[in-house]
């Protein structure tokens, strides 16, 4: 669900920023933008990192996946010593997120005898198609909207209804819409 809350963001950068900002610094919208996909796909590691520490092993997953993040100083050092734009930072955390992951999976998978490619199709198959088709669906409809205050409104309400639909169509198996109806409806009965 959390692309429900980083989507909208993510399509109205810019004309968020003008509303929050008087003058907006160089490289905000784009450091904005890629510190949520960032925090999209260590969201995908977050029961990775639980597994982790339940088992108990927690040494060599954390003297890997910590190793891995902490080359995000140097690699960025190297990279903005030798010219490249500020923005450069991000896409070399994002790149070590995802080898994170791996590591991460590779690590906790025969620990809690977690198949890969279950967690492949039923976690990062997900995550990527709903991302995909929500994103784009809500774009091409930002598209043709413009950016007035006003439209910028509906695209932020219509990115988060795509959105929500979308996990719920294609995020979601049967047993997950079943408990999260069954939460609706408790909650429905509570507030009644």
């Amino acid at each position: 669900m959390t692309i429900t809350l980083a989507l909208p963001v993510l399509l109205n950068t810019h004309v968020l920023l003008e509303i929050w900002l008087i003058q907006i610094p160089p490289y905000s919208g784009v450091f904005l933008q890629l510190t949520i996909i960032a925090s999209l796909i260590n969201s995908i590691s977050g029961p990775l990192m639980t597994s982790a520490q339940a088992t108990g092993h927690i040494r060599l997953y954390h003297a890997v996946v910590g190793g891995i993040l902490l080359l995000n100083v140097p690699v960025s050092y190297l990279f903005l010593l030798y010219g490249q734009p500020p923005v450069t930072v991000l896409v070399i955390g994002i790149g070590l997120a995802i080898v994170a992951l791996i590591a991460r999976l590779c690590i906790i998978s025969p620990l809690i005898g977690l198949p890969v490619s279950s967690f492949l199709s039923s976690v990062v198959a997900r995550v990527s198609l709903v991302s995909i088709i929500a994103g784009g669906s809500a774009f091409v409809i930002q598209m043709g909207i413009g950016d007035s205050l006003l439209a910028t409104l509906g695209n932020l309400a219509v990115a988060v209804l795509i959105s929500i639909f979308t996990v719920w169509l294609f995020g979601l198996d049967k047993l997950e819409k079943q408990q999260l109806a069954n939460l609706l409806k408790s909650l429905k009965a509570r507030s009644s």
